[in-house]
């Protein structure tokens, strides 16, 4: 079934969330009305470590950010699996402010390698990453 990103998942700003996440059929914010259906490749390129208390580390594909203005990218943020829970707040409240103030779509995914660590995808364009990770730290 088609995603119907034409109206609102009227489960994302509640207390409990959708339960649907990434599968939900509904948009979970206005950056999502309407928005094509395109698949994205990850490959991520290591670019550094993240100064401060989150102590990860960034990955995203090597774009040239002129030539792809608008575009969507992917970056990860690895980080303590013990701040994940920060991260998302209770109810989800921090991950929601995060997407709805910056357009970013956020995902928390298992570490490829250390079952300490968490992985934190933040995806859109360079922009939104940018201003989503800074909310992360």
């Amino acid at each position: 079934m088609p995603a119907d990103n034409s109206k609102m998942c009227n489960k994302f700003n509640t207390t409990e969330g959708c339960k649907f996440g990434d599968k939900c059929h509904f948009a979970h914010g206005k950056w999502e009305l309407s928005k094509p259906l395109a698949p994205y490749h990850d490959d991520p390129q290591a670019i550094g470590s993240i100064p401060g208390s989150l102590a990860g580390r960034i990955e995203s594909s090597p774009i040239d950010p002129v030539a792809s203005f608008g575009a969507s990218a992917i970056t990860k943020i690895s980080v303590d699996a013990s701040l994940v829970e920060a991260i998302i707040g209770k109810g989800g409240v921090n991950s929601k402010q995060i997407c709805s103030q910056t357009g970013a779509k956020l995902s928390i995914r298992e570490h490829d390698s250390d079952p300490n660590m968490r992985n934190i995808e933040l995806e859109r364009t360079f922009e939104q990453i940018k201003e989503a990770s800074a909310m992360v730290r």
